[in-house]
């Protein structure tokens, strides 16, 4: 088991998944693979208003903006996009 992993335990069938983690995150797509039974849709994030959702990675740090700030001509910064990253919490249900 990587250290570099979330361990989910789906209480309603005992499986356990190894969700990989990188920049402190994880896939929302990866939940996908949590399912009851082979004719499941898989499990899916909902995160209203987008409160604790990453869309976006960025290599912009201090250097380059400090850098461009220096520069005569407006400064230009571009983000770069890659795959949806989506940090996820996991809460107890309060019981009903």
């Amino acid at each position: 088991m990587s250290q570099n992993t979330l361990t989910i335990t789906d209480n309603r069938t005992g499986k356990k998944y190894d969700i990989p983690i990188k920049n402190g995150t994880i896939r929302a797509l990866d939940l996908r693979q949590i399912k009851v039974d082979e004719n499941d849709f898989g499990m899916m994030t909902y995160d209203p208003a987008f409160t604790n959702t990453a869309s976006c990675a960025s290599k912009i740090g201090r250097s380059t903006i400090t850098a461009n700030a220096k520069a005569s001509a407006p400064a230009t910064i571009a983000l770069t996009t890659r795959a949806l990253l989506i940090p996820v919490s996991f809460r107890k249900e309060a019981s009903q």
